[in-house]
């Protein structure tokens, strides 16, 4: 829905019902897009050359970490966003 830009009528209700719960799943949302952008760079060439065990699993392990650390990234932005914005303004 992102990528087409619709707006749908169920989804406005949504928000406007719980507008913080909005706020986190967009922000894990859109950080979810990124990473999965990042996984498919990244892994995908990773299936076509010939490497070692060892290096593909340290490959997938460093993966992994920056998917851990995108969620909690995306987690603390939304946190920061719903809880804290408006005393910085």
């Amino acid at each position: 829905m992102i990528l087409f830009g619709k707006k749908f009528a169920f989804l406005q209700k949504f928000i406007n019902k719980f507008p913080k719960l909005s706020v986190y799943l967009y922000f894990i949302g859109f950080v979810g897009y990124i990473l999965l952008v990042f996984n498919l760079l990244v892994l995908g060439p990773t299936e076509f050359i010939s490497l070692s065990e060892v290096a593909q699993k340290y490959i997938a392990w460093g993966v992994e970490t920056i998917n851990i650390v995108g969620v909690l990234l995306a987690l603390i932005l939304a946190t920061r966003s719903v809880f804290f914005e408006k005393k910085w303004k």
